[in-house]
């Protein structure tokens, strides 16, 4: 597993699955999504959860195996209390 506290984003993620069931959060898919040939975020799915990040947003969305929105995780106020 990689240092997660070298990347916030997948840290949130990791911590997003646990909160939300995940029996092994770790256990985490990863895909690159493009729109047109353009970069626009990433996509993680585990154990039927899937969290997505859109490239210049500052949330990830976790929704559930039927596209349910479960809840949002904010990066920037996770990094703010972190930092505290």
């Amino acid at each position: 597993m990689p240092d997660t506290h070298a990347y916030p984003l997948f840290r949130a993620v990791v911590e997003g699955f646990e909160a939300l069931g995940a029996a092994n959060p770790q256990a985490i898919r990863r895909a690159v999504l493009y729109r047109s040939l353009t970069f626009i975020g990433q996509q993680y799915e585990c154990e039927g959860l899937r969290a997505v990040w859109l490239a210049g947003e500052e949330t990830v969305a976790f929704h559930d195996a039927q596209g349910e929105l479960l809840t949002t995780v904010c990066l920037e106020e996770r990094s703010l209390k972190k930092a505290a």
